[in-house]
């Protein structure tokens, strides 16, 4: 296939008496009109201003917030690294 063609539609109609539906996606790509739904709310580490240290990257000053959010919020003096895994605090890092 030429490379001018690799990003064209192909839509196969099989039924020349009822081709709505490829009619209208032929219509949405030629108008790169895309079906998407919504995007959603962005997730507070994305969101909340993060105050960053000097010397960690971006990710890690990211991980340090979620890490020590989690530990105000239940409570410990310290962070155990075996629970912090098991837990659902890092999960939400990109």
């Amino acid at each position: 296939m030429p490379e001018c063609l690799t990003a064209t539609l192909w839509e196969r109609i099989s039924d020349l008496t009822a081709y709505d539906a490829s009619f209208e996606r032929i219509v949405a790509a030629i108008t790169s009109v895309r079906d998407k739904p919504p995007l959603g709310d962005l997730p507070d580490y994305a969101s909340a201003p993060t105050i960053e240290i000097q010397g960690l990257a971006h990710i890690d000053n990211l991980a340090l917030k979620v890490v020590c959010e989690h530990a105000l919020r239940n409570g410990y003096a310290s962070i155990d690294r075996d629970e912090l895994q098991q837990s659902e605090a890092l999960s939400s890092l990109p």
